[in-house]
């Protein structure tokens, strides 16, 4: 499942393996998955998305859901410490896409590091210093400090922050970002290193 704010979506084809328990009740059908973390890299399918799993669900005779609960997954035992190259896109800045190469160094669930983001023609960059917090397959980040940059006269780099959901499997993250006064945009990233 993929549960970002008020928006929760069921990624049909995103499993895991497990036991389910299936208890017959009066009027319902209800699984429970065993106690203990979901690891995300333990998904199986198309799950790039995935924040939690269903803990408990109860459905009705017809197989309408009355109700759930959801745990989050865990990203323990994956260190995102690393480069991690992509773009982010800007459908309404100067640009639409910008080439996006973070270098990472991950503590526990702090990160910090750097955001090297350039034009594609590689006429206008920026390097900028940012710290972030893991929250289960979430990293939520923010740029704090301008560290070098070299711009056009009308042109300047979008201090931003946001978040992006990591797939330890694939080595993907990807995910919104805002900053103030810029139109918003989304970061769509590969590991290239460790």
């Amino acid at each position: 499942m993929s549960s970002l704010g008020c928006r929760v979506e069921v990624l049909k084809h995103c499993t895991i393996d497990g036991e389910l328990e299936e208890q017959t009740r009066a009027q319902a059908v209800r699984f429970e998955r065993a106690s203990g973390s979901v690891l995300a890299r333990d998904l199986e399918g198309a799950c790039p998305d995935a924040t939690h799993v269903v803990d408990e669900a109860t459905f009705d005779q017809e197989g309408r859901l009355l109700d759930a609960s959801l745990r989050p997954l865990s990203l323990a035992g994956v260190d995102l410490s690393g480069s991690w190259e992509g773009v982010a896109r800007q459908p309404y800045g100067p640009y639409q896409k910008y080439e996006v190469r973070l270098d990472l160094r991950q503590t526990g669930n702090i990160v910090t590091g750097t955001t090297e983001i350039a034009t594609p023609d590689g006429e206008n960059w920026g390097r900028i210093k940012l710290e972030g917090k893991l929250d289960g397959t979430r990293l939520y980040f923010a740029d704090i400090e301008m560290l070098d940059e070299e711009t056009d006269l009308f042109l300047e780099w979008c201090m931003k922050g946001g978040y992006a959901v990591v797939d330890p499997r694939e080595w993907t993250m990807k995910g919104p970002w805002r900053a103030m006064a810029c139109s918003s945009g989304t970061l769509d990233l590969d590991r290239a290193s460790r």
